[in-house]
């Protein structure tokens, strides 16, 4: 777990963040198997089961309280190029391509000062809360990326593990 604060990473209004993982298990608790999350669980994207289903939540919270996406069927035991992006007054997350699985509209973050946590839940923080599965790269970006250059990134970051971006 990084002890450095989540806003050096992204900004209250502008945000992408990439993460290229494999779970193993999918939970039914508050946030999920955790891909990575603030301390606070103000945000982050996760791995659960909602009604029976293998579920990628990404979840966001700005002053109107939390703003969440869920997409769903996935598949344990498969990789998957997630990526969280906060911009132009919108959370959506992108899946293993180009096109949006889920958008919402979203304001300004209500709180980055909490740690940025990879791989450990953000609510119970047990040494038994970490991701049960592979979490091969991270990559965080402070503003919110164009479409070239989303392209650009998930490609660079999915080639050498034999997927593909479109």
């Amino acid at each position: 777990e990084a002890t450095i604060a989540e806003s050096n990473y992204i900004t209250t209004t502008l945000g992408t963040i990439f993460a290229l993982s494999n779970a193993h298990a999918a939970v039914s608790s508050t946030d999920g198997n955790t891909i990575w999350c603030n301390r606070g669980g103000w945000n982050g994207v996760f791995v659960k089961t909602v009604a029976g289903v293998v579920t990628i939540r990404a979840l966001g919270n700005d002053a109107g309280g939390e703003d969440f996406l869920n997409a769903s069927p996935y598949p344990l035991d498969a990789s998957y190029l997630t990526v969280w992006q906060h911009g132009g007054g919108n959370l959506i997350l992108y899946i293993d391509d180009a096109t949006a699985v889920a958008s919402t509209a979203h304001g300004t973050e209500t709180d980055l000062s909490a740690h940025f946590c990879v791989g450990r839940d953000a609510i119970t923080v047990a040494d038994s809360e970490v991701f049960e599965g592979e979490i091969a790269e991270v990559i965080t970006f402070n503003t919110s990326l164009s479409a070239a250059n989303l392209d650009s990134v998930a490609g660079a970051i999915a080639t050498p593990f034999g997927k593909t971006w479109s």
